[in-house]
């Protein structure tokens, strides 16, 4: 789902910004896991003026919940 609602202008520095509106684990028909997400994405030029958002579904395979964190 994408929204566009200003043009970037020539010159313009544009910015990026993501926001994870939902997630979730879910076992698949096959078994193995799966990561289900929800991010919202919106790009803004560098003075405020939105230029777009759209909303993104993930889903990441063989996802394994119950994996132990790294760093």
């Amino acid at each position: 789902e994408t929204e566009i609602h200003s043009l970037l202008r020539l010159g313009e520095t544009a910015c990026a910004s993501s926001r994870l509106l939902s997630a979730r684990v879910k076992t698949g028909a096959r078994g193995g896991d799966m990561l289900m997400g929800t991010s919202l994405n919106t790009y803004t030029t560098t003075s405020g003026r939105l230029l777009m958002r759209e909303k993104q579904q993930l889903i990441y395979r063989n996802f394994n919940a119950a994996a132990p964190a790294t760093a």
